[in-house]
Protein backbone atom coordinates (compact mmCIF):
# COMPACT_ATOMS: atom_id res chain seq x y z
CA UNK A 1 0.00 0.00 0.00
CA UNK A 2 2.78 2.36 0.88
CA UNK A 3 4.58 1.61 -2.38
CA UNK A 4 1.42 2.34 -4.35
CA UNK A 5 1.13 5.78 -2.66
CA UNK A 6 4.77 6.55 -3.42
CA UNK A 7 4.18 5.68 -7.07
CA UNK A 8 1.14 8.01 -7.24
CA UNK A 9 3.05 10.87 -5.61
CA UNK A 10 5.94 10.42 -8.03
CA UNK A 11 3.58 10.38 -11.01
CA UNK A 12 1.79 13.56 -9.86
CA UNK A 13 5.10 15.30 -9.24
CA UNK A 14 6.19 14.44 -12.76
CA UNK A 15 2.96 15.87 -14.20
CA UNK A 16 3.36 19.11 -12.24
CA UNK A 17 6.96 19.42 -13.44
CA UNK A 18 5.97 18.84 -17.06
CA UNK A 19 3.28 21.51 -16.87
CA UNK A 20 5.74 23.95 -15.34
CA UNK A 21 8.30 23.70 -18.16
CA UNK A 22 5.80 24.11 -21.02
CA UNK A 23 5.51 27.67 -22.51
CA UNK A 24 1.71 27.19 -22.71
CA UNK A 25 -0.32 24.62 -20.74
CA UNK A 26 -2.47 23.72 -23.75
CA UNK A 27 -2.00 23.88 -27.49
CA UNK A 28 -4.15 26.69 -28.91
CA UNK A 29 -5.11 27.86 -32.43
CA UNK A 30 -3.06 30.83 -33.70
CA UNK A 31 -6.08 33.19 -33.45
CA UNK A 32 -7.15 32.15 -29.94
CA UNK A 33 -6.69 34.52 -27.01
CA UNK A 34 -7.65 32.88 -23.72
CA UNK A 35 -6.69 32.81 -20.08
CA UNK A 36 -4.82 29.56 -20.83
CA UNK A 37 -1.88 31.67 -21.99
CA UNK A 38 -1.45 33.10 -18.50
CA UNK A 39 1.19 35.82 -18.37
CA UNK A 40 1.73 35.50 -22.14
CA UNK A 41 -1.89 36.48 -22.93
CA UNK A 42 -1.40 40.30 -23.11
CA UNK A 43 1.46 40.06 -25.61
CA UNK A 44 -0.43 37.57 -27.76
CA UNK A 45 -3.52 39.77 -27.53
CA UNK A 46 -1.64 42.84 -28.75
CA UNK A 47 -0.43 40.81 -31.72
CA UNK A 48 -4.01 39.88 -32.58
CA UNK A 49 -5.18 43.49 -32.20
CA UNK A 50 -2.67 44.45 -34.89
CA UNK A 51 -3.87 41.70 -37.25
CA UNK A 52 -4.86 42.60 -40.82
CA UNK A 53 -7.86 40.27 -40.45
CA UNK A 54 -10.91 42.28 -39.33
CA UNK A 55 -12.56 39.29 -37.64
CA UNK A 56 -9.45 38.62 -35.55
CA UNK A 57 -9.28 42.28 -34.48
CA UNK A 58 -12.93 42.24 -33.41
CA UNK A 59 -12.51 39.01 -31.42
CA UNK A 60 -9.30 40.28 -29.84
CA UNK A 61 -11.08 43.41 -28.66
CA UNK A 62 -13.69 41.30 -26.88
CA UNK A 63 -10.89 39.37 -25.21
CA UNK A 64 -9.21 42.67 -24.29
CA UNK A 65 -12.36 43.86 -22.53
CA UNK A 66 -12.37 40.66 -20.48
CA UNK A 67 -8.71 40.85 -19.52
CA UNK A 68 -8.82 44.58 -18.70
CA UNK A 69 -11.87 44.07 -16.50
CA UNK A 70 -9.91 41.72 -14.24
CA UNK A 71 -7.77 43.35 -11.56
CA UNK A 72 -5.31 40.47 -11.98
CA UNK A 73 -4.63 41.07 -15.69
CA UNK A 74 -5.31 44.82 -15.97
CA UNK A 75 -1.79 45.81 -14.93
CA UNK A 76 -0.22 43.17 -17.20
CA UNK A 77 -2.10 44.43 -20.23
CA UNK A 78 -1.30 48.10 -19.56
CA UNK A 79 2.37 47.33 -18.86
CA UNK A 80 2.66 45.43 -22.15
CA UNK A 81 1.57 48.50 -24.14
CA UNK A 82 -2.01 47.66 -25.02
CA UNK A 83 -3.07 51.31 -24.58
CA UNK A 84 -1.14 52.61 -27.59
CA UNK A 85 -2.48 49.74 -29.72
CA UNK A 86 -6.05 50.58 -28.72
CA UNK A 87 -5.40 54.27 -29.41
CA UNK A 88 -4.40 53.36 -32.97
CA UNK A 89 -7.55 51.27 -33.42
CA UNK A 90 -9.69 54.32 -32.60
CA UNK A 91 -9.08 55.32 -36.23
CA UNK A 92 -9.93 51.90 -37.67
CA UNK A 93 -12.32 51.99 -40.67
CA UNK A 94 -14.59 49.43 -39.00
CA UNK A 95 -17.32 50.79 -36.71
CA UNK A 96 -17.26 47.85 -34.29
CA UNK A 97 -13.49 48.13 -33.88
CA UNK A 98 -13.67 51.86 -33.15
CA UNK A 99 -16.55 51.37 -30.72
CA UNK A 100 -14.91 48.51 -28.78
CA UNK A 101 -11.51 50.24 -28.73
CA UNK A 102 -13.08 53.24 -27.00
CA UNK A 103 -14.88 50.87 -24.63
CA UNK A 104 -11.56 49.22 -23.69
CA UNK A 105 -9.97 52.62 -23.09
CA UNK A 106 -12.89 53.48 -20.78
CA UNK A 107 -11.92 50.52 -18.61
CA UNK A 108 -8.25 51.57 -18.69
CA UNK A 109 -9.25 55.11 -17.64
CA UNK A 110 -10.66 53.89 -14.32
CA UNK A 111 -7.18 54.29 -12.84
CA UNK A 112 -4.97 57.38 -12.89
CA UNK A 113 -2.09 55.39 -14.38
CA UNK A 114 -4.39 54.30 -17.19
CA UNK A 115 -5.36 57.89 -18.00
CA UNK A 116 -1.70 58.89 -18.16
CA UNK A 117 -1.09 56.01 -20.58
CA UNK A 118 -4.00 57.18 -22.72
CA UNK A 119 -2.59 60.70 -22.86
CA UNK A 120 0.93 59.51 -23.69
CA UNK A 121 -0.50 57.44 -26.55
CA UNK A 122 -1.87 60.61 -28.17
CA UNK A 123 -5.47 59.42 -28.02
CA UNK A 124 -6.99 62.70 -26.78
CA UNK A 125 -7.31 64.39 -30.18
CA UNK A 126 -8.72 61.21 -31.71
CA UNK A 127 -11.31 60.93 -28.92
CA UNK A 128 -12.32 64.55 -29.49
CA UNK A 129 -12.78 63.78 -33.19
CA UNK A 130 -14.85 60.71 -32.33
CA UNK A 131 -17.38 62.91 -30.53
CA UNK A 132 -18.52 63.84 -34.06
CA UNK A 133 -18.33 60.32 -35.53
CA UNK A 134 -21.12 59.48 -37.99
CA UNK A 135 -21.98 56.31 -36.05
CA UNK A 136 -24.09 56.89 -32.93
CA UNK A 137 -22.64 53.84 -31.12
CA UNK A 138 -19.10 55.15 -31.63
CA UNK A 139 -20.07 58.58 -30.29
CA UNK A 140 -21.67 56.92 -27.27
CA UNK A 141 -18.45 55.12 -26.37
CA UNK A 142 -16.32 58.20 -27.06
CA UNK A 143 -18.38 60.28 -24.62
CA UNK A 144 -18.22 57.52 -22.01
CA UNK A 145 -14.44 57.29 -22.39
CA UNK A 146 -13.94 61.07 -22.16
CA UNK A 147 -16.22 61.32 -19.13
CA UNK A 148 -14.33 58.52 -17.36
CA UNK A 149 -10.95 60.07 -18.22
CA UNK A 150 -12.02 63.48 -16.90
CA UNK A 151 -12.42 62.07 -13.39
CA UNK A 152 -8.62 62.26 -13.26
CA UNK A 153 -6.71 65.54 -12.96
CA UNK A 154 -4.23 64.52 -15.70
CA UNK A 155 -7.00 64.53 -18.32
CA UNK A 156 -8.53 67.73 -16.93
CA UNK A 157 -5.17 69.49 -17.31
CA UNK A 158 -4.70 68.06 -20.82
CA UNK A 159 -8.16 69.26 -21.88
CA UNK A 160 -7.48 72.77 -20.61
CA UNK A 161 -4.04 72.84 -22.27
CA UNK A 162 -5.30 71.52 -25.63
CA UNK A 163 -6.31 74.39 -27.88
CA UNK A 164 -10.09 74.67 -28.38
CA UNK A 165 -10.74 71.27 -26.76
CA UNK A 166 -13.32 72.63 -24.31
CA UNK A 167 -14.92 74.77 -27.01
CA UNK A 168 -15.28 71.72 -29.26
CA UNK A 169 -17.02 69.72 -26.54
CA UNK A 170 -19.36 72.64 -25.79
CA UNK A 171 -20.28 73.02 -29.47
CA UNK A 172 -21.02 69.30 -29.74
CA UNK A 173 -23.19 69.33 -26.62
CA UNK A 174 -25.57 71.87 -28.14
CA UNK A 175 -26.57 69.50 -30.96
CA UNK A 176 -26.40 66.14 -29.15
CA UNK A 177 -29.26 64.09 -27.76
CA UNK A 178 -29.90 64.21 -24.02
CA UNK A 179 -27.70 61.37 -22.69
CA UNK A 180 -24.59 62.42 -24.61
CA UNK A 181 -25.26 66.11 -23.88
CA UNK A 182 -25.31 65.32 -20.15
CA UNK A 183 -21.98 63.50 -20.44
CA UNK A 184 -20.50 66.40 -22.40
CA UNK A 185 -21.58 68.87 -19.72
CA UNK A 186 -20.11 66.58 -17.04
CA UNK A 187 -16.79 66.62 -18.94
CA UNK A 188 -16.79 70.43 -19.08
CA UNK A 189 -17.78 70.80 -15.43
CA UNK A 190 -14.99 68.42 -14.33
CA UNK A 191 -12.44 70.51 -16.24
CA UNK A 192 -13.85 73.75 -14.79
CA UNK A 193 -13.82 72.44 -11.22
CA UNK A 194 -10.24 71.13 -11.20
CA UNK A 195 -7.23 72.60 -9.39
CA UNK A 196 -5.30 75.78 -10.13
CA UNK A 197 -5.52 75.10 -13.88
CA UNK A 198 -9.34 75.25 -13.84
CA UNK A 199 -9.47 79.06 -14.09
CA UNK A 200 -7.81 78.81 -17.50
CA UNK A 201 -10.54 76.38 -18.52
CA UNK A 202 -13.22 78.81 -17.36
CA UNK A 203 -11.62 81.61 -19.37
CA UNK A 204 -11.54 79.39 -22.47
CA UNK A 205 -15.24 78.61 -22.19
CA UNK A 206 -16.17 82.25 -21.66
CA UNK A 207 -13.99 83.71 -24.40
CA UNK A 208 -13.23 81.00 -26.95
CA UNK A 209 -16.31 78.86 -26.50
CA UNK A 210 -18.86 81.69 -26.27
CA UNK A 211 -20.46 79.65 -23.52
CA UNK A 212 -23.33 81.90 -22.46
CA UNK A 213 -25.48 81.66 -25.64
CA UNK A 214 -24.95 77.88 -25.71
CA UNK A 215 -25.87 77.45 -22.03
CA UNK A 216 -28.93 79.65 -22.53
CA UNK A 217 -30.10 77.30 -25.28
CA UNK A 218 -29.45 74.24 -23.09
CA UNK A 219 -31.43 75.66 -20.14
CA UNK A 220 -34.49 76.66 -22.16
CA UNK A 221 -37.73 74.84 -21.45
CA UNK A 222 -38.06 71.73 -23.59
CA UNK A 223 -34.62 70.34 -22.83
CA UNK A 224 -34.36 67.29 -20.58
CA UNK A 225 -34.07 67.94 -16.83
CA UNK A 226 -30.59 66.37 -16.76
CA UNK A 227 -29.29 68.63 -19.52
CA UNK A 228 -30.84 71.70 -17.88
CA UNK A 229 -29.29 70.89 -14.52
CA UNK A 230 -25.88 70.14 -16.05
CA UNK A 231 -25.94 73.45 -17.93
CA UNK A 232 -27.01 75.37 -14.81
CA UNK A 233 -24.22 73.83 -12.71
CA UNK A 234 -21.65 74.71 -15.38
CA UNK A 235 -23.05 78.25 -15.52
CA UNK A 236 -22.67 78.54 -11.73
CA UNK A 237 -18.99 77.63 -12.00
CA UNK A 238 -18.38 80.04 -14.88
CA UNK A 239 -20.08 82.90 -13.04
CA UNK A 240 -17.40 82.84 -10.38
CA UNK A 241 -15.70 85.50 -12.54
CA UNK A 242 -16.95 89.11 -12.99
CA UNK A 243 -16.76 88.94 -16.81
CA UNK A 244 -18.95 85.84 -16.87
CA UNK A 245 -21.57 87.45 -14.63
CA UNK A 246 -21.75 90.41 -16.99
CA UNK A 247 -22.05 88.09 -20.00
CA UNK A 248 -24.76 86.04 -18.26
CA UNK A 249 -26.87 89.15 -17.66
CA UNK A 250 -26.38 90.54 -21.17
CA UNK A 251 -27.29 87.14 -22.66
CA UNK A 252 -30.64 87.18 -20.84
CA UNK A 253 -29.88 84.17 -18.69
CA UNK A 254 -31.68 85.53 -15.63
CA UNK A 255 -35.05 85.34 -17.41
CA UNK A 256 -34.23 81.84 -18.66
CA UNK A 257 -33.22 80.61 -15.19
CA UNK A 258 -36.21 81.89 -13.23
CA UNK A 259 -38.78 79.42 -14.67
CA UNK A 260 -36.51 76.55 -13.55
CA UNK A 261 -37.33 77.45 -9.93
CA UNK A 262 -40.89 76.22 -10.27
CA UNK A 263 -41.03 73.99 -13.35
CA UNK A 264 -38.40 71.40 -12.56
CA UNK A 265 -37.16 69.06 -9.86
CA UNK A 266 -35.91 70.10 -6.43
CA UNK A 267 -32.37 69.38 -7.57
CA UNK A 268 -32.78 71.70 -10.58
CA UNK A 269 -34.33 74.40 -8.37
CA UNK A 270 -31.37 74.25 -5.95
CA UNK A 271 -28.88 74.42 -8.83
CA UNK A 272 -30.77 77.37 -10.31
CA UNK A 273 -30.72 79.29 -7.02
CA UNK A 274 -26.96 78.73 -6.74
CA UNK A 275 -26.50 80.13 -10.26
CA UNK A 276 -28.67 83.16 -9.50
CA UNK A 277 -26.74 83.76 -6.28
CA UNK A 278 -23.53 83.96 -8.32
CA UNK A 279 -25.05 86.22 -10.98
CA UNK A 280 -26.57 88.63 -8.45
CA UNK A 281 -23.19 89.31 -6.91
CA UNK A 282 -22.99 91.83 -9.75
CA UNK A 283 -25.24 94.91 -9.62
CA UNK A 284 -26.40 94.15 -13.16
CA UNK A 285 -27.60 90.78 -11.92
CA UNK A 286 -29.67 92.36 -9.16
CA UNK A 287 -31.15 94.79 -11.67
CA UNK A 288 -32.05 91.96 -14.03
CA UNK A 289 -33.83 90.18 -11.18
CA UNK A 290 -35.75 93.36 -10.29
CA UNK A 291 -36.99 94.04 -13.82
CA UNK A 292 -37.89 90.38 -14.44
CA UNK A 293 -41.12 90.71 -12.43
CA UNK A 294 -40.48 87.31 -10.81
CA UNK A 295 -39.29 88.44 -7.37
CA UNK A 296 -42.64 87.50 -5.74
CA UNK A 297 -41.89 83.91 -6.77
CA UNK A 298 -38.95 83.95 -4.34
CA UNK A 299 -41.29 84.95 -1.54
CA UNK A 300 -43.74 82.15 -2.40
CA UNK A 301 -40.96 79.58 -2.51
CA UNK A 302 -39.57 80.78 0.82
CA UNK A 303 -42.84 79.97 2.58
CA UNK A 304 -42.86 76.27 1.70
CA UNK A 305 -39.36 75.09 0.82
CA UNK A 306 -36.94 72.38 1.93
CA UNK A 307 -33.97 73.12 4.17
CA UNK A 308 -31.35 73.49 1.42
CA UNK A 309 -33.73 75.40 -0.82
CA UNK A 310 -34.55 77.76 2.04
CA UNK A 311 -30.87 78.46 2.67
CA UNK A 312 -30.31 79.36 -1.00
CA UNK A 313 -33.50 81.45 -1.14
CA UNK A 314 -32.53 83.48 1.92
CA UNK A 315 -29.10 84.15 0.40
CA UNK A 316 -30.69 85.25 -2.88
CA UNK A 317 -33.30 87.46 -1.19
CA UNK A 318 -30.54 89.04 0.91
CA UNK A 319 -28.51 89.74 -2.23
CA UNK A 320 -31.41 91.24 -4.20
CA UNK A 321 -32.54 93.32 -1.19
CA UNK A 322 -29.46 95.51 -1.65
CA UNK A 323 -31.20 97.06 -4.65
CA UNK A 324 -33.79 99.71 -3.69
CA UNK A 325 -35.98 98.78 -6.67
CA UNK A 326 -36.37 95.22 -5.36
CA UNK A 327 -37.31 96.05 -1.76
CA UNK A 328 -41.02 96.64 -2.40
CA UNK A 329 -41.62 93.23 -4.00
CA UNK A 330 -39.52 91.40 -1.39
CA UNK A 331 -41.14 93.15 1.58
CA UNK A 332 -43.64 90.30 1.92
CA UNK A 333 -40.78 87.99 2.91
CA UNK A 334 -40.08 89.98 6.11
CA UNK A 335 -42.28 87.83 8.38
CA UNK A 336 -40.70 84.61 7.15
CA UNK A 337 -37.21 86.07 7.48
CA UNK A 338 -37.96 87.20 11.04
CA UNK A 339 -39.10 83.71 11.99
CA UNK A 340 -35.96 82.14 10.47
CA UNK A 341 -33.72 84.62 12.26
CA UNK A 342 -35.42 83.79 15.56
CA UNK A 343 -35.99 80.02 15.40
CA UNK A 344 -33.62 78.45 12.89
CA UNK A 345 -30.83 76.39 14.44
CA UNK A 346 -28.35 77.17 11.66
CA UNK A 347 -26.23 80.15 12.70
CA UNK A 348 -25.43 81.22 9.13
CA UNK A 349 -29.13 81.07 8.22
CA UNK A 350 -29.99 83.24 11.24
CA UNK A 351 -27.35 85.81 10.30
CA UNK A 352 -28.34 85.93 6.62
CA UNK A 353 -32.05 86.24 7.45
CA UNK A 354 -31.33 89.06 9.91
CA UNK A 355 -29.19 90.82 7.30
CA UNK A 356 -31.95 90.51 4.69
CA UNK A 357 -34.44 92.02 7.15
CA UNK A 358 -32.16 94.98 7.74
CA UNK A 359 -31.88 95.59 4.00
CA UNK A 360 -35.65 95.44 3.54
CA UNK A 361 -36.28 98.21 6.13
Amino acid sequence: MREANDILIARHSEQIYNLGIKPFPLSQPSVAVTRAFGAHAPLKLIGQLKSADLLIRQKALRAAQELLSSKFTYEQCVACGITSTLATLLQDPDTIVRENSASCLTVIARKATGVRKILSSGALITLLDMLQDEEVTVRNEAYKCMAECCHQSAMQIAMVDTTSALGRVLANVQTEEAARAEQGLAILLACALGGDFADNGVDQLIIDGAAMPVLKDLILEGRSAGVQEGAVRLLTRLCSTPDAREQAVSSGLVNVLLPCLTQGSLSLACATLEALMQITIAVQGKQAMAVSGRLPVLVELLEGSSTHLTACLVELVCSCAELPAAKKELKAASAMLEELARTNTNLRMQQTAAQAMQRLL
